[in-house]
């Protein structure tokens, strides 16, 4: 079964699609950010909670795997599974309980609330997908979307942090802050800035780690590894992943957080990161002819 990530078609085409949004903002950043600029638009705010819970739930995900594909024959290397399973579950879902008020102005109780029922469901569904698979499939996908997620994760903020760039939200809020485009650093707007007061988050414009995270959706193509019954959703299931990831690009541009360039960047990023991971984790699937099923 090939995986739809490895297809020629699908690749260029998304590399198509953010070469031309990277041209669009490196010369209208500024611009189509004042004309969308509204923090307090609902959409936003409902994004910039919850935009972000494809990376950590994905933890969640990978979690439930390493418990439903443990290897029953050898008790250490089980125990290790289990062990690993358990913690990045509650990790995940920690996360998921606490990272949206550090975002948006959503009640703890809330966002608690939210977080142990969407866990709670990927918890048990992911087990429910991985009754009956093969233990290498299931191992396989669950190393790919926690490298992806890593990998990911590290790389936008080896960027972001060194970077500097002012979100728009300080632009328009701040007489002292200016518009700068996304190939200029920003450290010398940042350390007097910061100086004086401004929070050094207001700095990590660029690229947008929200979009990064909303990218792992995408990864919903790999479910018909273990479950093959799906081979014929696998282009539906990256779609949901693909739109999931625009939506969220959006809502950051709308709420200040982020510029047109900072969340193709980030959107490129982790596509890229996915490929190279799929690539390796399943070199059988993604060099093997594409069948009439799949």
């Amino acid at each position: 079964m090939k995986i739809i990530l490895s297809s020629r078609k699908i690749c260029w085409s998304v590399a198509a699609l953010l070469m031309v949004m990277m041209v669009i903002g490196s010369i209208w950043d500024y611009p189509i950010s004042c004309s969308l600029y509204d923090k307090s638009n609902w959409f936003g705010i409902i994004f910039a909670a919850f935009g972000e819970y494809p990376s950590t739930l994905g933890l969640v995900v990978v979690g439930s795997m390493l418990l439903a594909g443990h290897n029953k024959e050898k008790q250490s290397s089980a125990a290790i599974q289990c062990v690993g399973g358990i913690l990045l579950t509650i990790l995940g879902a920690a996360l998921s309980m606490l990272l949206p008020p550090h975002y948006a102005e959503v009640p703890l109780y809330f966002s608690c609330f939210v977080g142990i029922i969407c866990s709670a469901v990927i918890f048990f569904v992911t087990l429910l997908l991985c009754r009956g698979a093969e233990q290498k499939k299931v191992i396989q996908v669950a190393l790919a979307i926690f490298v992806t997620i890593l990998a990911t994760t590290i790389i936008v903020n080896l960027i972001k942090i060194p970077w500097g760039r002012a979100r728009m939200r300080l632009v328009a809020s701040n007489p002292r802050a200016y518009f700068m485009p996304w190939w200029q650093a920003g450290d010398g707007l940042k350390n007097i800035l910061t100086a004086a007061g401004v929070g050094a988050d207001e700095f990590k414009s660029f690229p947008s780690g929200h979009v990064a995270g909303a990218s792992a959706l995408m990864l919903l193509c790999l479910l018909p590894q273990i479950q093959p019954k799906l081979a014929t959703q696998q282009s539906l299931l990256f779609a949901i992943g693909f739109c999931w990831t625009c939506l969220t690009a959006l809502s950051r541009i709308i709420i200040g957080a982020h510029y047109l360039t900072d969340v193709t960047v980030a959107f490129a990023i982790g596509f890229l990161v996915m490929n190279i991971v799929c690539r390796r984790v399943f070199p059988e699937y993604t060099n093997a002819p594409v069948s009439k099923r799949d």
